[in-house]
């Protein structure tokens, strides 16, 4: 896990997003936010905190939630950041994304970089699907997106992942 000291994002983002949701995944692997979200973003209940609690972490990932504003015009520094969909926004420590966590798995285990896949649907994916060499867009994916992939898959409905993954087993 690589960590950042959150505080001078989540300082600057509440000022600018004083009604936005904050959460965050902390260096023990726990959920915390300020307000229950109400989707399985996190693929586990978060605990609820104040945002000062917040403040005093050590972050692995924060997560913004507003739909008063964006945040591409706040000015982070010190982080690297992607936004979600219309009123997400997703925060690590500089220079880590998800192709870069999979860069380190894949020489971890030394698999050839021709034989790397990756399915996404969201703007926090771009990177993982130009890194990755067969990057593959989910049918509902924004355009942006499906620029940075080799190709485009059926939608989350379709079962297009599935798809993928179906492709990817050895026919005998």
């Amino acid at each position: 896990r690589v960590v950042f000291d959150p505080r001078p994002a989540l300082d600057a983002l509440r000022v600018e997003l004083p009604t936005a949701k904050f959460a965050l995944e902390d260096h023990e692997g726990r959920f915390l936010s300020t307000e229950r979200f109400q989707d399985a973003s996190f693929g586990a209940e978060a605990q609820a905190v104040d945002f000062e609690y917040l403040r005093d972490c050590k972050a692995v990932r924060v997560v913004v939630f507003s739909t008063d504003s964006t945040a591409e015009a706040i000015g982070l520094h010190g982080v690297t950041y992607s936004v979600g969909w219309t009123a997400w926004l997703d925060i690590a420590a500089a220079g880590v994304t998800k192709a870069s966590a999979l860069e380190q798995v894949r020489r971890r285990l030394n698999i050839d970089p021709m034989h790397t896949v990756a399915v996404g649907d969201g703007r926090n994916d771009i990177e993982m699907l130009s890194w990755a060499a067969r990057g593959v867009a989910m049918g509902q994916s924004p355009g942006e997106v499906v620029a940075a992939a080799s190709e485009v898959t059926g939608s989350v409905y379709e079962d297009g992942a599935a798809e993928v993954l179906r492709s990817l087993l050895v026919r005998r």
